[in-house]
């Protein structure tokens, strides 16, 4: 998919934003946004999922895109995110584990729930594995009122996943233990980035709602005015607002303290030193937010305002998605994750779209068009019989005619289906291209085979790139792990293991070395040469 769309609806407005994925980078298309108070102005309850998409729908159409699927968010109010260490394991026995965990918190909630969980981390320590729930009735009321205005959603992401995302694709400084938080209206999102991967996610009560209530105290205004005020950092007067907000930031300061000792607990880990933190959404720009958290936070990390589109190419934007670039880019985080969780391959793959759902789009681009081409050969079988037994009251000319007829729409329906087997290959050749063309492919290809053809006896430990001694030569992944022996079925597991990494078409050469057959454990190692290395040209030779 090229391009994709992430919409999400707030207790401070709609944020919508269209990302197109060219030859290996990313540029928005279209960005839309209004306040909740935009949005009552023209007619629209934001809280309806339903109103607010037709206005996106229509905001959007007027700039030349018709919004055909869309990727939403649900809030923390409305999702659970929980985190359990596992010891090593088969998948099949970690789904089936997962799935009594989620089974058991259904029953004590008394109602179903819209589930899914991705392993953060795997180790000779266990896996650690993210758990996101949320009650099924309120994920289906928001996306039922997103498809009722003839939107399809492509999936349901948890908010605070999505910023991960956002800041995990497009913040240039990955390699340190950063902190993202999103400001939002009701709620603030959090996620924990650390090598590029999203360790922690969550969502905490606070957002921008204190900051408004105590302005209008402090000015005796409305709304609208206060967040006027908030964005200019100044009172009417041209007084700071930096020191009446102080004790809000402390609050806020306060409850990230406490996110962060939640999650050093449920990640299992001894210390978690935040180096960085990005603060980005509604309340990035409030004064006196940043100074304030990095006096308070733990260690004084870094503390910085973080606007995605200092890190996107919106040079084909129109006019007015430029503006509300301007106006409103640190609004977007939320928006621009949701639609990344479509378009990446790379993406945190976290979906609580719930199995009705699922269901119906399966039926809708699988078993809808299967019954469609069953219904269209019965008819087409049916015209033939009819057409066969008039032809035989006729002259033989009308039957070498009908003959005729049947042949050119055969050669027709070949000729298409040609042309329909050369788009997909086409298609195909483009998608890989993308692929190959992205930092960390051939790793993620080897992740892709490895999942694909694990034994479950095979546990690995270790992935280590070698490039022989050469740091601009060419280069291998070398895997360490033990097989399970037993059952004295290691040496087998092992060898099923080699096949079926040698055989998939990313790899060139696959070897395995076990060190030593006898024991209940054989330590091995697997040397994977990946397809298209210069080493691989010579790997066939070798043997």
């Amino acid at each position: 998919m090229s391009r994709a769309l992430g919409i999400d609806i707030g207790a401070s407005g709609a944020t919508a934003v269209v990302v197109r994925a060219k030859r290996g980078s990313l540029a928005v298309e279209h960005f839309y946004h209004a306040s909740a108070a935009d949005l009552r102005g023209r007619g629209v309850d934001p809280e309806s999922p339903e109103q607010v998409t037709q206005e996106v729908c229509q905001a959007l159409g007027q700039r030349g895109y018709r919004a055909k699927r869309a990727t939403i968010g649900v809030s923390g109010r409305d999702a659970i995110i929980r985190y359990s260490l596992l010891p090593p394991m088969p998948e099949w026995r970690m789904n089936l584990l997962v799935g009594m965990e989620i089974h058991e918190i259904a029953e004590r909630t008394g109602e179903p729930l819209s589930s899914d969980f991705r392993v953060l981390s795997s180790g000779s320590g266990g896996n650690l594995v993210m758990v996101a729930l949320a009650k099924d009735a309120r994920v289906s009321e928001s996306a039922d009122g997103v498809e009722r205005a003839r939107v399809e959603v492509a999936r349901v992401v948890p908010q605070p996943v999505a910023v991960g995302d956002c800041a995990r694709f497009l913040d240039d400084d990955t390699h340190r233990m950063t902190l993202v938080v999103e400001v939002g209206g009701a709620s603030s999102e959090v996620a924990l980035v650390e090598l590029n991967d999203l360790l922690f996610a969550r969502s905490v009560a606070q957002g921008c709602e204190p900051y408004v209530k105590r302005v209008r105290q402090l000015l005796g205004c409305g709304e609208r005015q206060a967040w006027e005020a908030l964005r200019a950092g100044v009172t009417p007067d041209g007084a700071s607002l930096a020191g009446p907000l102080a004790p809000v930031h402390r609050q806020l300061a306060s409850m990230l303290q406490s996110t962060l000792g939640l999650a050093q607990k449920q990640l299992h880990r001894r210390s978690l030193e935040v180096e960085r933190v990005l603060v980005t959404g509604p309340g990035a720009q409030i004064p006196g937010l940043v100074e304030v958290l990095q006096q308070e936070l733990k260690g004084g990390p870094e503390v910085e305002t973080f606007n995605p589109f200092d890190h996107l190419d919106a040079s084909e934007a129109d006019a007015a998605s430029l503006e509300a670039v301007e106006l409103h880019g640190y609004e977007a985080p939320t928006a621009l994750g949701l639609a990344f969780a479509t378009l990446l391959p790379s993406a945190s793959r976290v979906d609580l779209l719930p199995l009705a759902h699922k269901a119906r789009l399966e039926f809708r681009h699988r078993t809808l068009w299967t019954w469609v081409a069953g219904i269209s050969l019965a008819l087409a079988l049916l015209v033939s019989v009819g057409a066969a037994i008039a032809s035989r009251s006729k002259q033989a000319g009308r039957q070498k005619a009908l003959r005729l007829a049947l042949s050119q729409v055969e050669a027709r329906l070949g000729e298409h289906q040609a042309r329909v087997t050369e788009n997909d290959q086409v298609d195909e050749a483009l998608r890989q291209l993308a692929q190959r063309s992205r930092p960390g492919y051939h790793l993620q290809s080897l992740l892709g085979a490895l999942g694909e053809g694990l034994p479950p006896e095979i546990s690995l430990s270790s992935v280590e790139l070698s490039r022989e001694g050469d740091p601009e030569g060419a280069f291998h992944f070398v895997l360490g792990g033990f097989a399970d022996n037993a059952q004295r079925r290691g040496v087998a597991a092992m060898r099923a293991l080699e096949a079926a990494i040698a055989d998939h078409p990313e790899v060139a050469k696959a070897v395995i070395q076990p060190r030593d057959t006898g024991g209940v454990n054989i330590e091995f190692s697997l040397v994977v040469v990946p397809e298209g290395n210069p080493s691989a040209e010579g790997a066939g030779e070798d043997e």
